[in-house]
C-alpha cells in the first residue's frame, strides 16, 4: 500500500494508550466484582445497565468483519451489498422474537450458559451438549480467523514494524488478561469503549470521504464510468441470494451464544428492550458506513484483485491520509476502531467458551466443587485455550478461512431449539436432536460437496446450505411432533 505506514509514532502511542486503558478497565472490573461466583464472573451478576448492555451487544454484533469484510464485499458487489444493512437489522428483529422471554426465564431459573437454558427447557443434557458442540466449533474457528485478521491489520497498518505474529500474540495476551481479571464485567466495559471507537471510526472516515469527493458526487461519477455493472438492477437469482443471506444472517447471528449470555446479564427486562430499540438503528451508522467505504474504494482503486479488495478499507484510509496529512490522527481512530471491533468479538467468544467448559463440561464432573474453584478453573481454561488458538492462528495456512463458511450455516441449526424453548408448547428433545442431526449433516454435505467429490452446488437454487439444513431440521421437528400427538391420541 502506498503512502507509508498508517500508524506513525503518534498513532502507535495512541493505540498503545488505548490498549493500556483496556487493561485498566479489566482491573476495575475485578475490583467491582461482588463475589467469586460463576454468575458474577460470566454474567456480571446480572448488573448490565442500559449504556453498557447496548454497547456490548453492539460491539458483539459488529466484528472487524463489518469494517473490513463488508467493505471488501461492497467493493466487489456494488450497491447490491446494501442488503447487508437489511440483514443486520434482521438480527435485531429476531432478537425481539425470543430475547424478552429468554431474559425472564434466565432470571427465574438462574441460567449461566445457553446449555443451562436448553437442558432446563427440554430436560435433555444430550441436546444441550449437542448444541454446545456446535457453539464450540463455530466460536473456536471464529476466534482463530479473527486473530488472523488482527495480525494482518496490525502488520499492514504499521507496514511490518509490528509483525503478524507479534500482533496476534500481543493483542491476544491483552484480551486474555482483562477477560480473566473481571470476566463479563470487564469484557462488557471494554466492549463499551470499543463500541464507541467503532462508531466514531466509521463516522470520521465517511465524513472525510464525503468532503474529499464533493459530497460523494465525484465518487458516483467515477463509479458510473468505471463500474457500470453496479448500476444494473438485480436479476431473480440475485434477489433469491439476497433473501437467502438475510435469513441466514438474521437467524444465525441472533443465536450467537455470547449474545445469549448478554441477554441473561441484562439488569432488567425494560433495559434489554430499550437496548434492542437502540440497536436496530446501528446498521445505518455502521454497516452502511462500511458499504460506503467499499464503494468509495471501487471508485478510487478500480483494479484491485479479490484478495487486495479485502484490505480496501485500509487502502482508502491511506489515500485520505495522503490527501489530508493534518487529519492523520482521525484515521488513527479508524485503525483503533478496526482493532477494537476484532477484539470485542474475540474476548466475547473466549468468555463464552470458557463458561461452556466450566459450567456444562467440568462442573458435572465435579458437582461438589465450590464457586471459587470453578471460577479459577474457568480462568485457567481461558489462558490455555487462548494459547492454543494463537498457535493455530499463527501456524495454520489461509485455508482455515474455509471453516468460516460453517459458522452461520451451523449456528442457524441451533435456532429452532433456542427460539422454541421460550414456548409452553415446545417440541420434544428427541425431535430437536433428530432435526439438528439432519440439518447439520445436510449443511456440511452441501458446503463441502467439492471436497467430497459430489456433484452438488453449495447453494442449490441460490439458497444457502444452512437454510436447506434448517428447513429440513424444522420439517423433522414438525413431523415428529405430529407423530407424537397422533400416538398420544
Amino acid at each position: 500500500m502506498k503512502g507509508g505506514t498508517l500508524l506513525d509514532a503518534a498513532g502507535m502511542v495512541f493505540v498503545a494508550g488505548y490498549l493500556l486503558l483496556l487493561l485498566a478497565v479489566g482491573w476495575w472490573g475485578r475490583a467491582a466484582s461482588r463475589e467469586r461466583s460463576l454468575k458474577d464472573f460470566y454474567l456480571a451478576g446480572h448488573s448490565l445497565g442500559l449504556p453498557v448492555l447496548f454497547f456490548t451487544l453492539y460491539a458483539t454484533q459488529y466484528s472487524g468483519n463489518n469494517l473490513l469484510g463488508f467493505a471488501g464485499a461492497a467493493y466487489r458487489s456494488g450497491f447490491g451489498f446494501l442488503v447487508s444493512v437489511t440483514f443486520m437489522m434482521g438480527v435485531v428483529a429476531v432478537y425481539w422474537l425470543f430475547a424478552p422471554g429468554l431474559h425472564r426465564l434466565s432470571r427465574s431459573r438462574s441460567y449461566i450458559t445457553p446449555g443451562d437454558y436448553i437442558a432446563d427447557r427440554y430436560g435433555s443434557r444430550a441436546l444441550a451438549q449437542a448444541l454446545n458442540l456446535i457453539f464450540l466449533i463455530t466460536l473456536s474457528t471464529y476466534i482463530i480467523t479473527n486473530l488472523k485478521a488482527i495480525g494482518f491489520v496490525v502488520e499492514l497498518a504499521t507496514q511490518g514494524a509490528v509483525s503478524f505474529s507479534a500482533g496476534v500474540i500481543g493483542l491476544a495476551l491483552i484480551m486474555v488478561v482483562y477477560e480473566t481479571l473481571g470476566g463479563m464485567r470487564s469484557v462488557a466495559w471494554t466492549d463499551a469503549i470499543q463500541g464507541v471507537l467503532l462508531f466514531l471510526g466509521g463516522l470520521l472516515v465517511v465524513a472525510a470521504l464525503g468532503y474529499h469527493s464533493n459530497g460523494f458526487v465525484d465518487l458516483i461519477d467515477k463509479l458510473k464510468a468505471n463500474r457500470p455493472e453496479f448500476w444494473q438492477a438485480p436479476d431473480l437469482s440475485a434477489q433469491v441470494r439476497w433473501v437467502s443471506v438475510m435469513l441466514l444472517v438474521a437467524f444465525g447471528a441472533a443465536v450467537y451464544p455470547q449474545a445469549l449470555q448478554r441477554i441473561f446479564a441484562a439488569r432488567e427486562a425494560h433495559v434489554l428492550r430499550r437496548a434492542l430499540q437502540w440497536l436496530v438503528f446501528m446498521p445505518l451508522v455502521t454497516t452502511l458506513f462500511a458499504v460506503i467505504v467499499g464503494l468509495s474504494g471501487a471508485a478510487i482503486f478500480p483494479e484491485l484483485t479479490k484478495l487486495e479488495s479485502e484490505s480496501v478499507s485500509l487502502r482508502v484510509i491511506g489515500h485520505l491520509r495522503l490527501a489530508y496529512p493534518e487529519l492523520a490522527f482521525l484515521f488513527v481512530v479508524f485503525i483503533a476502531a478496526v482493532i477494537a471491533a476484532i477484539m470485542s468479538t474475540v474476548d466475547s467468544a473466549l468468555l463464552t467458551i470458557s463458561s461452556i467448559f466450566t459450567q456444562d463440561i467440568y462442573r458435572p464432573l465435579r458437582p461438589h466443587a465450590g464457586q471459587h474453584h470453578l471460577t479459577s478453573v474457568g480462568k485457567l481454561f481461558s489462558w490455555l485455550l487462548m494459547a492454543g488458538l494463537v498457535i493455530l492462528a499463527v501456524d495454520l495456512p489461509q485455508t482455515i478461512w474455509k471453516l468460516t463458511q460453517l459458522k452461520l450455516e451451523l449456528l442457524i441449526q441451533a435456532a429452532p431449539a433456542i427460539l422454541l424453548g421460550i414456548s409452553q408448547q415446545r417440541p420434544s428433545a428427541k425431535a430437536l436432536l433428530t432435526g439438528l442431526a439432519i440439518g447439520v449433516s445436510i449443511s456440511i454435505v452441501l458446503i463441502f460437496a467439492d471436497d467430497l467429490g459430489l456433484d452438488l452446488s453449495p447453494r442449490p437454487l441460490g439458497v444457502h446450505a444452512g437454510l436447506w439444513g434448517v428447513t429440513s431440521n424444522l420439517l423433522v421437528v414438525v413431523a415428529w411432533r405430529k407423530l407424537e400427538q397422533s400416538v398420544a391420541s
